[in-house]
Parts: C-alpha cells; sequence; structure tokens
C-alpha cells in the first residue's frame, strides 16, 4: 500500500499511476475540505481518500492510518507544506522514504532552515542577504542591513504563497499586515518569515533526483514569473510563476551539476526527487530555495516530454525497488515550453498560433461543477487554494529548436498580460 499526503494542485497525479503499475492501493490523506474540492474539480480518485484536518500534524495521519499501518511501504508528500510530516511518520514506521543506514535521518528542513545549512556546510554557494523574524514581531525597525528592494515570505508556505516584493518601510509594513490575515494551506497561521534581498535576473528551477546522495539533474527549467498586484491590498506586489521551459538535464553545465551537489550534501538529502530555485546574473548563481518533492505546475508532464523519463516513476522506483537513474543523454534536441492561460484572449491567441502551422499544442481545462453545486462559502482552509489554484483555462505547449523561439511564441499567447507588467 503506497500512503500520499496532500493532492497535487496541478491536476496531475503521478504516484497514483505509479502505484497503479505496482498493483499497490494508494491512499489519498488531505483535509476534507480538499478533498470535496477535488471532487468538485473533476480529479481522479485514489483507492482510499481519508480525510485528516491538519496534514502537517504527523500524530493525525499515524492515526487515521492505525488500522492500514502493517500494509504501508512508501508514504510521500504531494504537496509542499506536508514534507515534513511524511518524514516524520516514515521514520516511526521505518518504512521509505526513511533510511535505515543513514544517519542523522533527513529532516525536511524549511525555508530558514534551507539557508542556515547552506550559509554553514557550502558558504560558496551565493545567497541573498537574508534574516528570519517572529510574522507578529516584524517591523522595518529590525532590518538590521538588509537594503530594498526585499522579498518576505513565510518560512513554511508552498506555490507562492505570501510571497512579496517591498520596496521600502512603509510597504513592509503593509505587507507584514497583510501577511498577519493570510492563513496556510491547511487554514493555519503563519509563524515565521524570511525576510531577504531582492536578486535580479533569470529564474531556474532545476528538476532531479538523489541517489544515494549523488545528484540526478534531470531537467532545467526557465521559470515564466510575473509580478502582480495583490487585490485589496493598496499597491502591495506578489509573483505568480506561470510557465517554464525546460531543457535536458544533461545539457546543464558543470556549474549548475556541482551546485545541486553541494546544495544536497548541505541538507543531507540522500534519496528521492528534488527540486531547486535559483536566479543567475552577473555576479553568479544564487540559490532562492529548494523542495524535497516532485515539482507541481504540471511540470511532470513537461519533463517527459523532453526526456522521456517519468519523474514520478522514477522516484518510486529509487525508494522502492532501489532502483536507479542511469547517466543520459536527450536524442530529443528540442526546448520545450508550456504557460497557463488565464483567459479568453490568450487560449484565441495560442489557437490563432495553431492554425498558422506553429508548434503549438493547447489544453483546455474542464470547468468548475457549476456554482450551485459549489460550496456557499470558502472555508479557512481552502482560502489559500483559491487565492493561488484557480483562475486558469488551459495550458499552453510549444516545442522548437532554440529557447528563444520557444520563449517568443509564449510570450506572444500572454501578451496582454506582459503589457501591463510595462
Amino acid at each position: 500500500m503506497f500512503v500520499q499526503v496532500g493532492a497535487t494542485r496541478d491536476g496531475l497525479d503521478p504516484y497514483l499511476d505509479a502505484s497503479s503499475r505496482r498493483d499497490m492501493k494508494a491512499v489519498l490523506i488531505e483535509t476534507p475540505d480538499y478533498l470535496q474540492w477535488r471532487q468538485n474539480l473533476g480529479r481522479r480518485t485514489f483507492d482510499i481518500e481519508l480525510p485528516v484536518n491538519q496534514p502537517n500534524d504527523p500524530n493525525q495521519i499515524l492515526n487515521v492510518l492505525s488500522d492500514l499501518s502493517k500494509n504501508v511501504k512508501l508514504i510521500l508528500p504531494g504537496f509542499e507544506s506536508y514534507v515534513k510530516s511524511v518524514y516524520a511518520v516514515a521514520e516511526t514506521w521505518k518504512i521509505p522514504p526513511w533510511q535505515e543506514t543513514i544517519y542523522p535521518h533527513f529532516v525536511p528542513p524549511n525555508k530558514w532552515e534551507q539557508r542556515r545549512l547552506l550559509s554553514q556546510k557550502a558558504s560558496v554557494i551565493l545567497q541573498p542577504g537574508y534574516m528570519i523574524l517572529s510574522l507578529q514581531d516584524a517591523n522595518a525597525i529590525s532590518l538590521e542591513n538588509l537594503k530594498y528592494p526585499l522579498v518576505i515570505k513565510p518560512v513554511n508556505s508552498g506555490g507562492g504563497l505570501g510571497v512579496f516584493l517591498v520596496k521600502d518601510s512603509l510597504q513592509l509594513d503593509k505587507s507584514l499586515a497583510e501577511l498577519k490575515k493570510l492563513t496556510n494551506y491547511d487554514g493555519n497561521i503563519f509563524d515565521k518569515i524570511i525576510v531577504e534581498e531582492y536578486i535580479s535576473g533569470v529564474e531556474y528551477s532545476v528538476q532531479g533526483i538523489s541517489q544515494e546522495g549523488t545528484v540526478v539533474i534531470i531537467t532545467v527549467c526557465e521559470k515564466f514569473i510575473l509580478k502582480e498586484d495583490i487585490p485589496g491590498t493598496n499597491n502591495i506586489s506578489g509573483f505568480r510563476e506561470i510557465g517554464h521551459i525546460a531543457a535536458c538535464g544533461s545539457w546543464s553545465s558543470s556549474e549548475i551539476q556541482q551546485f545541486a551537489q553541494s546544495c544536497i550534501d548541505a541538507v543531507g538529502y540522500y534519496k528521492g526527487p528534488f527540486h531547486i530555485d535559483v536566479i543567475q546574473n552577473d555576479q553568479g548563481i544564487y540559490f532562492i530555495e529548494m523542495g524535497f518533492r516532485l515539482s507541481g505546475g504540471g511540470l511532470v508532464n513537461l519533463i517527459e516530454k523532453v526526456t522521456g523519463i517519468n519523474w514520478g516513476e522514477s522516484s518510486f522506483a529509487v525508494h522502492l525497488e532501489n532502483r536507479f537513474l542511469l547517466p543520459f543523454t536527450s536524442t530529443n534536441n528540442k526546448f520545450i515550453g508550456q504557460i497557463i492561460a488565464i483567459s479568453p484572449e490568450e487560449m484565441r491567441m495560442a489557437e490563432h498560433l495553431y492554425s498558422m502551422g506553429l508548434p503549438i499544442t493547447i489544453e483546455k481545462f474542464p470547468p468548475l461543477k457549476p456554482l450551485s453545486q459549489l460550496p456557499r462559502f470558502i472555508p479557512k482552509s481552502l482560502a489559500a487554494d483559491v487565492m493561488r489554484h484557480t483562475g486558469s483555462l488551459g495550458r499552453i505547449t510549444v516545442s522548437a529548436q532554440s529557447l528563444i523561439e520557444v520563449k517568443n511564441l509564449l510570450q506572444k499567447c500572454i501578451s496582454v498580460r506582459l503589457n501591463r507588467q510595462n
């Protein structure tokens, strides 16, 4: 039996497929409200779906699975907020991803702990100036030598939730006040935040697998990230990750390879999937954050299109069968990019470009159920999901022989949004 804690938000269920290929029953643990929301979205069902009020609490997971514990062979996170609780349960039951032969056992570090570990164990890795603060006590006076513009974000959020760009002390105070109103994906309030200097440059995401501590990079993606005004916040800006352009990891430079290996070594991540977000500019490559799970945003499918590698299947194989990815070189000499469309105009532009014979595919997302079948009010545990993961009409994918060609076509599809940025 396989247990996934937290549902994916991108509509893909790669672990459900991997467990099915092994004739393993698949169990999904989520909040009661989000399990209902998945039904409204028309998502596939797991063999067993169990509601837990706080999936970030390992004791609640242990309690709901008490009658099934002897049958569970693997437990993995499906969502960022629940990674730490998964590893706590795995260690209690002595099942993967827990590793008996590795000590100290891996405890997933949050965003602040990642920065601290890299500062201590891999000081050559560039990082923005940063500090950690209690959200309740944070104010502009406590920022010491940090220079504006700044980025503030909770240490335990995911999917861009609560990440704000601030240009001065007045905006900082407003952003902190707004952050105190937000709740995490399980409805809990935020406690600690990171305040860090904003780094300009090109942002990338590195996807891979750690195999007994050795990094295998599968893809390197250039990100499409837009700044957006947060509604009702009087000129406070956040970030929206809307797409990626992927290239095979075997094309990555030795600098990226060593960077990723240094990050994995610093946090002690021995086995499993990971992604590392970085920003590159004239000064070098800056570490932003990393995750110890599969990426969302449809990246599992994008990775397979570029490399032929099923990231979810490879993660299952490394945990359950100790079966590793071999060094590989893609025979597909293409860049493939995708973006999320949020307006009929963007979908029509993609359809127009497709009609001209350009290398574009369009995936239309199924609409929500009629409003009469949806809850009359949005519960607190769904507020973050409604804010960050609704409003998308489809996914536009472009393939070409050059990154520039892919980027130009994707930019044409979202030209209206890009013009608003200027």
